[in-house]
């Protein structure tokens, strides 16, 4: 694989942004509980360890674990940028002993082509502040964020397609692990407001209001 080093630089990240309704920004994610195994997802072909589920460990059980000095899982559906705002998270703990261990989010990013075939690179920001993000305490659960806005003519970022990546890196010897759970992919285009959610006593209400106005509108058709 050719891999580069990709940049949104004019692009700015980790804004204040909307969260755009369920039926605007649906989880993208088939798989990314964990909870029986790991379908949808694959290591990259240029990991030298390996990916393994674990049942007895995640939030709750059931868990990504990379196992080895460098690995990257990546997921297998693609993706388009659309102009707006993706948000890609999941949960993270860094399993060592004592050494320090980079377990991070990223994308792959695909220049060539719209079905992520062909060469990729990583995302990344040119400047003093990192904007990946990774485990910062050792054995304790982190929940990570990246969140990327796409410019309003994505074709000027030079990316046709892309796809999540969770990665570990620099485990000298391979003895120690990253674990990921509850990984998500939302894309919010930009424009859609917040729908806030109701909890089951505001649906409730909603429900009854909703009776309301339909029996107002019979009592008038029948007058």
């Amino acid at each position: 694989m050719i891999r580069k080093r990709l940049s949104f630089s004019a692009i700015p990240v980790f804004s204040l942004l909307f969260i755009a309704s369920q039926s605007s920004a649906q989880e993208l994610i088939a798989n990314g509980s964990f909870d029986s195994n790991l379908d949808g997802w694959a290591s990259s072909p240029d990991s030298t360890g390996i990916i393994s589920w674990t049942g007895s460990q995640g939030q709750p059980p059931g868990a990504m674990k990379f196992i080895g000095e460098d690995q990257e899982a990546l997921l297998l559906d693609c993706f388009h940028l659309v102009p707006g705002t993706i948000t890609f998270s999941s949960d993270a703990f860094m399993e060592t002993s004592g050494e320090f261990v980079s377990c991070h989010l990223n994308f792959f990013l695909y220049t060539e082509a719209t079905d992520c075939t062909g060469p990729f690179g990583v995302f990344t920001i040119i400047g003093e502040d990192t904007v990946i993000p990774e485990v910062e305490n050792p054995n304790e659960w982190e929940r990570l964020v990246l969140e990327v806005q796409v410019p309003n003519n994505p074709a000027e970022t030079g990316v046709l397609s892309f796809r999540p990546i969770m990665v570990k890196f620099g485990d000298f010897m391979g003895d120690d692990a990253c674990i990921f759970d509850n990984a998500s992919l939302r894309i919010v285009p930009r424009g859609v407001t917040e729908v806030p959610a109701l909890s089951p006593a505001g649906f409730a209400v909603f429900g009854a209001l909703l009776s309301l106005v339909a029996l107002v509108a019979l009592r008038k058709a029948r007058g």
